[in-house]
């Protein structure tokens, strides 16, 4: 049924680290319901391999920043919006290797 309705393992590859945003052209696996669009516009991976999920920043260096982003629902939105507002204020929201308040 997964080419009629979005598996998780099907979406699961678009937030691969090094795969669903940055391993192709334009990423991949977009459905959150149906994969049409994902097939339709070429988007789609049917690999069943399970990959790393996450954002690259956050992985250790070399690989990463070593970026913070929150232990916890609370620390995570708070640390998100401390981003925001400092992005707005043209300021960078961390430096690589520090702890910021949120955690």
């Amino acid at each position: 049924l997964e080419r009629i309705i979005v598996s998780p393992i099907f979406h699961r590859r678009h937030h691969a680290v090094g795969y669903g945003h940055e391993g192709t052209a334009y990423g991949c696996n977009f459905g959150v319901l149906f994969p049409w669009w994902d097939m339709m516009f070429r988007t789609v991976s049917w690999n069943p391999a399970v990959e790393p999920t996450g954002i690259r920043d956050q992985l250790p260096p070399p690989h990463g920043d070593g970026r913070p982003y929150g232990n916890g629902l609370l620390a995570q939105q708070w640390l998100a919006f401390v981003r925001i507002v400092d992005r707005v204020r043209g300021k960078r929201a961390y430096a690589p290797g520090t702890i910021d308040a949120a955690n």
